[in-house]
C-alpha cells in the first residue's frame, strides 16, 4: 500500500481543501460523505459520494429555494466535474476501514 494513504472509517466526514475543489456555484467549502465503496487490491475506495456546499441552508429555511435554484443549474456541466475531481482525490489519498 502507498505510504501516503490514510485509513479512515467508512462514515468519515471529509472537509475538502479549497485547493482541491470548491462549490462550482458559490465557491465555498465542500463537505463530503461516501455512500458506496468498491474493494480494490489495496483496500476499499469510494465509488459514490455526496457533496454538500457549506453555504447550504436548512431545508426549512426561507433561503432554501434560492439556494436550491442557484445550486442546481446544469449539474452535468458544473457539478459533475467537481464531483469527479473530489472522488479522485479521496481515492488517491484514502482507504476505508469497513470494520469501524
Amino acid at each position: 500500500m502507498n505510504k501516503d494513504i490514510t485509513i479512515v472509517p467508512a462514515d468519515y466526514h471529509f472537509e475538502i481543501p479549497e485547493e482541491i475543489a470548491k462549490c462550482p456555484y458559490c465557491e465555498t467549502k465542500l463537505h463530503v460523505q461516501v455512500h458506496g465503496w468498491t474493494e480494490e487490491d489495496d483496500g476499499w475506495v469510494a465509488d459514490s459520494i455526496e457533496m454538500v456546499c457549506e453555504s447550504e441552508p436548512d431545508i426549512d429555511d426561507d433561503a432554501w429555494d434560492d439556494f436550491n435554484e442557484s445550486h442546481s443549474e446544469m449539474p452535468y456541466v458544473y457539478l459533475l466535474p467537481v464531483q469527479n475531481t473530489v472522488q479522485e482525490w479521496i481515492n488517491n489519498n484514502f482507504r476505508f476501514d469497513m470494520e469501524q
